[in-house]
């Protein structure tokens, strides 16, 4: 199916505030007399947590805005406050709704387990002769949260997203859901999501593995997924990547390694920005490894970005063990700070196989700033048939329902070894209308940055957001008082750089 990325960009492109490399006449994003909180009214990236867990993930949201990306916290009591619905998930989904057509929120993140942040159950089924096809099946699904422009339950029967309701079941918004039950759940993500953006050891971030077994034998004759990855998903990654390969079926194939549970474990505590597994799944294991091996991982500093077809290793609101394999994947001190996959069966091929060749040709030949939501929501438009995702039992329309996003739908996935700039400043400037002002001037191998992004944040109180010119100079309005303040530069390709108002780095 022809890509439609056209409109995936345009979205992709408000997570970055529009400002404007300046020259001493041209005025800063904000002006003298805007709101402090102006930036910070309208998020791009909303996050809901449980009330007990908000001031656990503070830190993030300081963090994105430093990346440059608006982000505003709200309890999920703050979120459901005055909305209307029959339950928690359908005030939610409201209040999503008003952040996306009234606040340009683009991304969501909901920051708890189940049940502190609720999930709406949906049930259907695919019409393929398979185990499990042809029955009907019962998941969560966080389509729920992100498809904003549907009534799920037109007919009004409790029953979600039925073909009688005929919801598009096309997302509005990116949804990313981290299942953290307490403070040190949410601390240990943040600091793997850091340590990963941060990129304060980038020389592993080029280094990727693809995952390939049995798929399915017939008399003699067996079929692996290995000869797909080799065919289709292995091309596209830039020349550069050093990709590990684990087959069942290694022998055939020059320099792959065994795909076994010690391998696995190595390999993933060697460090891989992205993995692609094409295997069969269960709720308690990705890959080889069951949810106590993923707990007891190291902590390397190398966490990545697990991606897979595997059936039913996110049922996040499955009831015990307390974490299912996605979970444990994410919140692990030595996991992983992302997963993509499914809530339930995983239909490997047709439908998933097309998805991902979508997606790592979208990360690899396209806008390098797209994030992980962004192409999650390209690839799903560019392999999903729209008309398809209307008629019950269709392969489109339940991989759509059990997909879901695990981690922060505004991360941008490295696409190589970053490179770290350098960065002047911040000087004081005074702006065309007399208020005071800061800029930088940001080079990368001894010439100007152009288009960078340049985040002046003070403490929670205010954001203004610039990007630097052909000079590599990009200025900002600052409130009266600023209070103790630092700016960010980061971009595609870059190593982020934060100085304080000083002009230290931090």
């Amino acid at each position: 199916m022809k890509h439609r990325w056209g409109l995936i960009l345009l979205l992709n492109s408000a997570l970055l505030a529009g400002g404007c490399g300046l020259e001493p006449t041209c005025t800063p994003v904000l002006d003298g007399d805007a709101a402090e909180d102006d930036l910070l009214s309208s998020p791009t990236l909303l996050v809901v947590a449980p009330d007990g867990l908000a001031p656990a993930w503070e830190p993030f949201v300081d963090w994105k805005r430093a990346l440059g990306v608006p982000t505003v916290l709200e309890t999920l009591a703050e979120a459901v406050d005055g909305q209307q619905g029959a339950d928690d998930a359908a005030r939610l989904r409201a209040r999503l709704a008003e952040a996306a057509s009234g606040e340009g929120t683009v991304a969501v993140l909901l920051a708890g387990d189940v049940p502190d942040i609720p999930s709406r159950q949906v049930s259907t089924y695919f019409a393929l002769d398979v185990e499990g096809g042809n029955e009907t099946r019962f998941f969560a699904s966080d389509l729920y949260f992100a498809d904003l422009g549907s009534d799920w339950d037109a007919d009004g029967d409790g029953a979600w997203a039925e073909e009688e309701d005929a919801p598009d079941l096309q997302p509005d918004v990116a949804v990313g859901r981290v299942p953290a039950g307490s403070a040190d759940e949410v601390e240990d993500w943040i600091a793997k999501t850091l340590a990963y953006e941060q990129a304060s050891d980038p020389s592993w971030l080029d280094q990727a593995m693809l995952m390939g077994e049995l798929v399915r034998q017939y008399g003699s004759t067996k079929f692996y997924s290995s000869g797909a990855l080799e065919t289709l998903v292995l091309p596209l990654f830039p020349d550069d990547a050093e990709v590990t390969r684990l087959y069942e079926d290694w022998e055939r194939y020059d320099g792959a390694l065994p795909n076994d549970a010690a391998t696995q474990r190595a390999q993933l505590e060697a460090g891989q920005t992205l993995t692609l597994d094409f295997g069969h799944g269960t709720t308690w294991g990705l890959g080889n490894l069951s949810v106590d091996d993923l707990w007891d991982l190291p902590a390397t500093g190398r966490p990545g970005v697990y991606t897979t077809v595997e059936c039913q290793a996110c049922a996040f609101d499955a009831s015990a063990p307390v974490h299912v394999a996605c979970e444990a994947w994410v919140l692990a001190p030595g996991g992983g700070m992302a997963f993509l996959g499914n809530t339930d069966i995983g239909i490997g091929f047709p439908t998933l196989t097309e998805f991902y060749v979508d997606l790592y040709t979208a990360l690899f030949e396209d806008d390098p700033s797209l994030s992980l939501g962004a192409l999650v929501r390209g690839a799903q438009a560019a392999a999903f048939d729209p008309a398809a995702l209307l008629v019950e039992g269709s392969l489109d329309r339940f991989a759509a329902l059990t997909m879901v996003l695990v981690g922060d739908p505004t991360l941008v996935p490295w696409r190589a070894v970053p490179r770290e700039p350098e960065v002047a400043g911040p000087d004081p400037y005074l702006a065309q209308d007399g208020a005071d002002a800061a800029c930088v001037e940001a080079t990368l191998d001894g010439r100007a940055l152009d288009g960078a992004t340049v985040a002046f944040h003070g403490d929670g109180a205010f954001l203004r957001i610039a990007i630097t010119d052909a000079g590599g100079r990009a200025c900002a309005v600052l409130p009266d008082d600023p209070g103790p303040w630092s700016v960010t530069v980061s971009g595609a390709g870059l190593v982020p750089v934060t100085l304080d108002g000083g002009g230290q780095v931090e």
